[in-house]
């Protein structure tokens, strides 16, 4: 009997021990952070500001919109379920859109009366209501149009904002597209022909852009335009190291650097950045622009 009392005594004993040894309960998905991670020593010296493209539009969705904020601060912070989840699948591909591309900045808030202007084209050229707007029911074949549209109005806009009709804007956008050009096949674009493909075009028009517009809902279409036109953008390649793709923006081999931020680039206690002629330009023509060290 005292045999099968200490027996039970020690399994009891054993048990407890056992529930020490539990492992902690699972921690909740961590949302990515929404401060500014990017350093990148060259972007530096061309734009005062440089972001990620997921903080720039969180930073760009109006404050009531703490949903859509908070869904585009969470995509990529849940493992998907299954390595054939779609969903998840396109939620990498999101997440490392988000993460990865960076945003070059060198304007001041568009004033309201110009922000206005730029609405009001936008609607004459979707030849939509001011009311129009991709939303979440609207489903992807929406996003696709809306997202393809979106592209072919700040090509027209650009344009458009030209003075002289015999140059074209020095962006990356515009590149391949003419105005009275008597050989070329005609583009979908009012007033413009196409002289060959555009391959930023064509990459702003494919997944997972149009998924991104759908997620931003009512202020997307606004927010995309804005980010086409008044900013750059940048892909990590995996040559090298820090080498990036310019995805969109007037070419980086068209802009001087600031001085200000040349003269940051060699305070005293930092590590001297090496000077711009040790910079190769791989390609200095409109089609794309890598810069390498």
């Amino acid at each position: 009997m005292a045999t099968a009392v200490r027996a039970g005594m020690k399994r009891v004993d054993e048990d407890k021990g056992a529930s020490h040894e539990r492992p902690p309960p699972p921690k909740k998905a961590r949302i990515h952070a929404t401060a500014n991670p990017v350093k990148h020593a060259l972007l530096r010296q061309y734009y005062p500001e440089i972001v990620s493209l997921r903080h720039y539009l969180i930073s760009k969705l109006p404050s009531a919109s703490r949903l859509r904020r908070k869904k585009i601060a969470s995509i990529g912070s849940e493992e998907p379920r299954s390595s054939a989840d779609f969903r998840g699948d396109l939620e990498r591909q999101l997440c490392h859109l988000l993460d990865t591309t960076v945003v070059g900045l060198q304007h001041s808030q568009l004033p309201a009366a110009d922000d206005n202007v730029r609405r009001e084209e936008w609607t004459k050229f979707s030849q939509r209501g001011d009311e129009s707007y991709v939303t979440l029911s609207g489903g992807l074949s929406d996003a696709l149009f809306s997202q393809a549209e979106i592209v072919d109005f700040v090509v027209w806009l650009l344009f458009s904002q030209q003075g002289s009709n015999t140059t074209w804007p020095k962006h990356l956008l515009c590149d391949g597209f003419r105005r009275n050009a008597t050989h070329a096949a005609t583009s979908a674009i009012p007033g413009l022909l196409s002289m060959y493909p555009n391959h930023h075009v064509q990459a702003l028009k494919k997944s997972p852009w149009p998924e991104l517009l759908m997620l931003l809902g009512k202020s997307g279409e606004s927010i995309m335009i804005d980010l086409l036109v008044d900013g750059a953008m940048f892909t990590p390649i995996q040559a090298g190291l820090d080498n990036m793709y310019q995805l969109s923006g007037v070419p980086l081999s068209e802009l001087s650097p600031a001085q200000s931020q040349l003269s940051k680039a060699l305070l005293p206690g930092t590590v001297p950045q090496r000077p711009l002629s040790d910079i190769t330009f791989v390609s200095c023509s409109l089609d794309f622009v890598i810069f390498m060290f």
